[in-house]
């Protein structure tokens, strides 16, 4: 396989097996554009690791005997990621039609457009579509009509939420790896796209594709709200000592 049109895409998990075997069902059916899958499974107990080779032989597997945080993670599989193009997609999501052949053509359209993202349901303000969507039928019935390649739609924005981002390898190579400072999540796809930003590029939505995100299967797997809001603080606070910028608010690139 020539790797001049390949996407890499990476995807850490922690047990939720049947979560990740609905994802990746669904990438592999609606995904017709090149692709190597890794899949980084930090201490799953639930048998991760053999389904996934049974089901799934192509999927290349980093397999942690320990939780490594989130962007530690990523930096895992995209040191092993043979693609010109990298990606990052939740195991708690479904992946439908055209998904990455749009968000790709973004890349490809805007020379100036480091890293691209769809819509979804449960993402940053910016990307937000309001949708009742919840069983998997219906999800892909409106991905079938929704995600058709519309320039108009696209749009540019200060920030992408991490779920699914898209970029060329350029950009890992120009902007360096995830800050793995931000341990298991929160804040650290808004420091990488904000230094995406502060190298010369842009970052996109692409408004013409939708990914639904479940969202309460995620990776992180938090224990409690009491936990998530306080990996959130703790996160928020170091990337303000990081840039003396607040994450929360427009974040302008200093002249």
């Amino acid at each position: 396989m020539s790797n001049h049109n390949l996407t890499s895409i990476v995807i850490p998990v922690h047990n939720q097996w049947p979560v990740t075997q609905m994802c990746l069902r669904s990438l592999f059916r609606h995904t017709r554009v090149p692709i190597e899958v890794i899949v980084v499974n930090n201490a799953s107990t639930d048998g991760t690791g053999q389904k996934l080779i049974k089901e799934f032989p192509t999927v290349k597997q980093i397999d942690n005997s320990f939780r490594n945080g989130f962007s530690a993670s990523l930096n895992q599989g995209f040191r092993m990621a043979k693609g010109k193009y990298l990606a990052t997609i939740n195991n708690d999501t479904l992946p439908s039609y055209r998904w990455l052949a749009n968000i790709l053509r973004v890349l490809k359209d805007r020379p100036l457009c480091g890293v691209a993202a769809p819509l979804s349901n449960y993402v940053l303000p910016d990307q937000y579509l309001q949708t009742d969507l919840k069983r998997a039928r219906d999800i892909h019935m409106f991905c079938k009509k929704f995600n058709r390649q519309n320039v108009a739609k696209w749009k540019v924005s200060d920030r992408l939420s991490g779920f699914c981002l898209v970029f060329p390898r350029k950009i890992w190579n120009t902007v360096g790896e995830l800050d793995e400072n931000f341990g298991m999540g929160y804040y650290e796809d808004i420091d990488f796209t904000y230094r995406i930003r502060l190298a010369g590029y842009k970052c996109m939505i692409a408004g013409d594709t939708y990914v639904h995100h479940f969202g309460s299967k995620s990776f992180i797997q938090k224990d409690s709200d009491e936990l998530a809001r306080k990996l959130s603080q703790e996160n928020r606070e170091y990337f303000m000592k990081k840039w003396n910028r607040d994450p929360d608010l427009p974040l302008d690139i200093p002249s």
